[in-house]
């Protein structure tokens, strides 16, 4: 028989009560943070499969995949809430009664996790928790900008996005949609500005990004760097913005002009160097990064691009693998040892966003999918359902095998971003950080500071080996995942 009992209930037993609940055998599963019934009695279920011959375990999903080099920072153990699970019968009587009333999270941390697999884990966390590690929204549909990559604004016929869009007006977020979301967000959520446009273009920017800090959430913006006046850098240092990343694809004026469609380099270069220097001046700790698409110019330089961006005074650079369609890229060749297509996929986890439109969509190639022909209907609007609701309505919506959003995650090849090995390796992410500072919500993909950067291409392959770990303790991967 398994029992539920909260902490407090066990702490007020006598040591007569203590001593007949121990001689009972019974599993005790002790909530110690508010928990639905329906999650208790799944724990409950399970609870004699998951003790196995350990008197105590707690409920945390904190697990990398094993069984393969392919390696996915699962969760964290702020998803689900936290229980501890006793096999009372298993403890010494004075033990258990010296134990029992003072149970809580000290427990919680230094016994044994539920080694759960890996759809198990993710069966778990849909079912049961609401649970994300960050937000995102989308101020404007506009943008100064067509780059050839872009799948709202760029019209390279080489990308098939670029036929198959859906041509709707373009639009900015309503003062009602944008205020009922931050409504929404507890103090400290990570909130990243990055839509389906400029940010700066909107004159409603900078009005929103004041709201924000101004409520003490943690905040990310994601710019092409044109807008960026010296006026504004000031300000978001001010306002204590915790990352700035801009998008740049290469490192050379001819480069980047060729593929950033309207850009102009030396402008983006000095908007830059103005944020890095106030910055430094100040010694704040703003990450101030470049994210750069891995096209075919930039592909053959990427160990430059890497030493420039170094040399000028960033704190990381992210590569990514050019894709040519929303949902259906093939990544570069099906590497070995790569996750089976129909795993679940840890972007559902991390960032509900909110869309120029209202509706909430649950994971960015959903964001994407959006500007397509698929039919979309069948996401939440903020106007209508709290973000908690819409939050759990998508997740109890991945476990339904008939949902769109099931056969979206299907098809869909974003989730193969967040798959790394304890070297950093990762299938269509890489990114290296310089220095110490380093965001909030940082991926577990980003190589940390003690790593050596890649060498320039005149150094030896041996030399490279030597320069960069191939592995590092899991500990510290997981540490890296999201900064905690």
């Amino acid at each position: 028989m398994t029992r539920i009992m909260n902490k407090d209930r066990l702490a007020a037993l006598s040591k007569d009560e203590l001593a007949d609940l121990r001689k009972s055998g019974d599993l005790l599963v002790v909530p110690l943070e508010e928990a639905p019934d329906d999650f208790l009695a799944y724990v409950a279920d399970h609870a004699a499969a998951w003790l196995g011959e350990e008197r105590g375990k707690t409920l945390d999903a904190r697990r990398l995949v094993d069984g393969n080099k392919w390696k996915v920072p699962v969760i964290t153990s702020e998803v689900l809430p936290k229980a501890l699970l006793l096999a009372t019968s298993r403890w010494g009587a004075e033990e258990f009664a010296a134990q029992a009333p003072h149970l809580g999270l000290d427990q919680f941390y230094q016994w044994p996790a539920v080694n759960l697999d890996y759809h198990a884990t993710f069966e778990l966390v849909f079912s049961f928790s609401g649970h994300y590690h960050g937000t995102m929204v989308s101020v404007t549909d506009h943008c100064n900008l067509r780059c050839r990559g872009c799948s709202y604004h760029g019209d390279d016929p080489r990308y098939s996005f670029a036929a198959t869009r859906n041509q709707r007006p373009r639009q900015e977020i309503s003062d009602e949609h944008y205020y009922k979301f931050l409504n929404e967000l507890p103090e400290g959520t990570d909130l990243l500005f990055c839509g389906s446009g400029e940010l700066f273009v909107s004159r409603k920017a900078m009005p929103y990004i004041r709201e924000a800090a101004a409520r003490k959430l943690y905040l990310r913006i994601l710019t092409n760097g044109m807008l960026l006046t010296p006026e504004m850098s000031d300000e978001l240092l001010d306002l204590d913005v915790g990352a700035i990343i801009f998008s740049i694809d290469g490192h050379t004026k001819e480069m980047v002009e060729a593929i950033r469609i309207g850009i102009d380099f030396d402008l983006v270069r000095q908007n830059l160097r103005y944020l890095i220097e106030r910055r430094d001046q100040r010694d704040s700790g703003m990450s101030i990064g470049i994210h750069c698409g891995l096209f075919e110019e930039v592909i053959p330089h990427q160990d430059e691009v890497l030493n420039y961006w170094k040399e000028f005074g960033v704190d990381f650079v992210a590569f990514f693998k050019e894709k040519t369609d929303w949902h259906t890229s093939v990544l570069p060749s099906e590497r070995e040892g790569l996750p089976a297509s129909n795993l679940p996929c840890f972007n559902a986890l991390t960032s509900p966003i909110l869309l120029t439109n209202g509706l909430v969509a649950p994971c960015p190639p959903t964001f994407q999918a959006e500007w397509s022909s698929e039919p979309m209907d069948w996401l939440k609007s903020i106007a209508d359902e709290s973000l908690d609701d819409i939050v759990r309505y998508y997740r109890k919506l991945r476990m339904d095998p008939k949902s769109p959003y099931r056969k979206r995650c299907a098809i869909c090849t974003g989730k193969y971003g967040n798959y790394t090995t304890d070297s950093y390796d990762n299938v269509s992410v890489e990114a290296v950080r310089f220095t110490d500072r380093r965001t909030k919500c940082e991926a577990a993909y980003i190589r940390p500071a003690e790593d050596t950067v890649r060498p320039a291409p005149k150094e030896t392959a041996a030399a490279a080996a030597e320069a960069t770990p191939k592995t590092g303790p899991l500990q510290r991967l997981m540490r890296k995942v999201f900064g905690s």
